[in-house]
């Protein structure tokens, strides 16, 4: 008893940074894939933000890309 007030939390604890990891790691994910759509021949930044809306929407819920965005830049 007395250890499984220590061992759930811990237990809960690391599952919500391991969550919190995979939705990070797929928004990087869907946000390159989407910058590399964007980049080719003639396509422009809002197909870029749409590409990577419905990569977001296919991996996770669609709440994380409400506030997608894009602008144009230069790689050095």
């Amino acid at each position: 008893m007395l250890v499984s007030l220590v061992l759930v939390p811990l237990v809960l604890g690391v599952m919500q940074v391991a969550l919190v990891m995979y939705v990070r790691s797929t928004l990087t994910a869907a946000a390159a894939e989407g910058a590399r759509y964007a980049a080719t021949l003639d396509r422009g930044p809002a197909a870029g933000v749409a590409r990577t809306r419905e990569q977001v929407d296919a991996a996770i819920a669609g709440r994380f890309a409400a506030a997608t965005t894009a602008r144009e830049g230069v790689v050095a």
